[in-house]
């Protein structure tokens, strides 16, 4: 490997499907059931998480975990955003053009 040459650390996006989410804690809080693709910058901007209620407790099926709080652990992601501020990111299908896209 040259000094131009980069290694690109690549996995294919419908691997993310289905994978669970954990908190920082650790604990289950659901499954990748879709991913939101910010088509003017070209990045990833959000996975939607399909979340179990006994953890989250918050009465909604889906969240929408912004992708740069998520960090790949094997075959896992794991959130470094609290319980708390997830509470908050409840999303409804159908309700993309409520999701705000960040730099």
């Amino acid at each position: 490997q040259t000094k131009s040459e980069t290694k690109v650390d690549a996995r294919r996006l419908t691997r993310e499907m289905g994978d669970d989410v954990k908190n920082a804690r650790g604990d289950d809080l659901g499954e990748v059931e879709d991913v939101i693709l910010d088509t003017n910058r070209g990045h990833l901007a959000y996975a939607i998480v399909n979340v179990e209620d006994a953890v989250l407790d918050i009465g909604a099926e889906l969240v929408a975990v912004p992708w740069q709080v998520l960090r790949i652990s094997g075959e896992d992601l794991d959130v470094t955003m609290s319980d708390d501020r997830l509470k908050q990111m409840r999303y409804e299908r159908g309700q993309l053009a409520q999701l705000e896209l960040r730099p």
